[in-house]
């Protein structure tokens, strides 16, 4: 026979049911910070495709390209924030990242490496848009 009282299993149970609650706060506020991370990370390669894409059309539009303000560490620093932002969530989107973060900030001066730097800018968004559908899901 037992020692145990009923109020001492009574309060075993409501322990062990503290400890599920407790659990479940902890999972909850771990998805929570996913999310943020994931919105974070979101927008700042929305950001970096958008601010390139508009440079990328003025430059386009404008017979002089010396016209057209120097914005190649602006956009290297939005790529940078993108990259470091999905590292945790994409380590391999965030290396398209860092690519595009180092050729602005290097100045790859050929038109080759210009193509480079504006291409692929759509395939980075998209993927953007597709962990936001993911993180939804």
């Amino acid at each position: 026979m037992s020692d145990r009282t009923i109020d001492d299993e009574i309060t075993t149970v409501k322990s062990i049911g503290d400890g599920i609650r407790r659990l479940l706060e902890w999972f909850e506020t771990r998805k929570n910070r996913k999310t943020n991370e994931t919105t974070a990370a979101i927008h700042a390669i929305v950001n970096a495709a958008a601010e390139t894409k508009n440079y990328a059309t003025a430059l386009t539009a404008s017979s002089d390209k010396r016209d057209v303000p120097d914005r190649a560490d602006e956009l290297s620093e939005l790529w940078k924030k993108a990259g470091a932002l999905v590292a945790v969530i994409d380590s391999e989107l965030a290396t398209h990242c860092d690519v595009k973060a180092y050729g602005w900030k290097t100045r790859w001066v050929s038109e080759e490496a210009y193509q480079h730097l504006i291409k692929n800018v759509d395939d980075i968004f998209d993927r953007a848009i597709a962990l936001r559908r993911e993180l939804k899901e």
